[in-house]
């Protein structure tokens, strides 16, 4: 639960880090068949290529979170950033 929440606000952060006044960030949560979950984080700052590629640590915690609960993170971009994370279901309620 913690990771997630973690994740959850990493990901809302780095957007708004990034994203410049008056600028939109969209975060969106939905079903993906019947054992997997989707966040999806989009903003339209400046991009994510440039920040990966010089180890910006925001989009690596984030990777790492996922990971280690279990889920898959993908970045695209620019224009924007879009990140989108699919999370398995559990038993128990994250």
């Amino acid at each position: 639960r913690d990771r997630l929440h973690q994740l959850v606000t990493n990901l809302i952060e780095n957007g708004i880090r990034y994203t410049p006044a008056g600028g939109r960030i969209t975060v969106d949560v939905h079903r993906i068949g019947t054992t997997l979950t989707r966040l999806k984080v989009v903003d339209d700052g400046i991009g994510s290529p440039a920040e990966v590629a010089s180890g910006g640590m925001g989009l690596v915690l984030a990777r790492l979170l996922a990971k280690q609960i279990g889920g898959e993170l993908r970045i695209s971009g620019p224009p924007g950033t879009a990140v989108a994370v699919d999370l398995p279901d559990r038993e128990s309620p994250l």
